[in-house]
């Protein structure tokens, strides 16, 4: 696990062009942009087929050991350079960096045009973005829960511009999905990018968080 307080301090990068927007919606609101899967009416089952342990597992003294639950969801219209699988995994290494120990997150990866209507509801921006984050964790009262798990939001990613980002600064659409999935999952954490400074943080952050994780690029 990383100390994110410790990362911050590291050297900035230079990079430019990632505005991620945060805020917290409910189910309801959001489920028009994607048809079905786990961005429904009303919060379904799990999928069975998700990367994840479907059981809660134990260490030898009885405690519980780190559970994590990826739900994604692909609607880009054309195939991805990634596997679904590969996503899910870096997903779950990008949490279990970040110290969450049981927590569940939904995924979605789009294009430009499938981003778009969705900056626009939620933000009053009718372009296509990178990354769109909308977290659970914000207000008072109980945590919300997923099949037991800390559920922590959705990220909304547009696959297209990850791919041209990537193509840019000349390294893989892998790394820079988990650039962008690190991104919003700070958000959740209360990190925020309004001015210069807070975003060159943020992004020493990431890049701290996925060296941690193993992910390169």
């Amino acid at each position: 696990m990383i100390n994110l307080l410790t990362a911050s301090s590291m050297n900035a990068i230079s990079r430019s062009g990632i505005f991620i927007k945060f805020r917290k919606v409910s189910f309801t609101t959001l489920w028009r942009f994607f048809t079905p899967g786990f961005l429904t009416r009303k919060r379904p089952k799990m999928p069975t087929n998700l990367t994840s342990s479907n059981a809660v597992s134990f260490t030898s003294s009885g405690e519980m050991m780190n559970r994590y639950l990826v739900a994604l969801q692909i609607q880009t219209s054309q195939p991805l350079a990634v596997t679904e699988a590969a996503v899910k995994r870096d997903a779950e290494r990008i949490l279990k960096t970040m110290g969450w120990t049981r927590a569940a997150l939904s995924l979605v990866l789009t294009d430009d045009e499938g981003i778009r209507p969705v900056h626009k509801e939620f933000l009053n921006d009718d372009s296509p973005t990178d990354v769109i984050s909308f977290s659970q964790l914000e207000g008072e009262g109980p945590q919300p829960l997923w099949e037991g798990l800390v559920f922590l939001g959705d990220l909304v990613i547009s696959a297209e511009t990850a791919s041209r980002e990537a193509a840019r600064r000349g390294h893989s659409l892998r790394y820079e999905l988990c650039f962008y999935i690190c991104h919003g999952l700070l958000h959740f954490e209360g990190f925020d990018d309004r001015t210069p400074a807070l975003r060159r943080r943020m992004f020493r952050i990431q890049e701290a968080v996925l060296a941690a994780a193993g992910i390169r690029k």
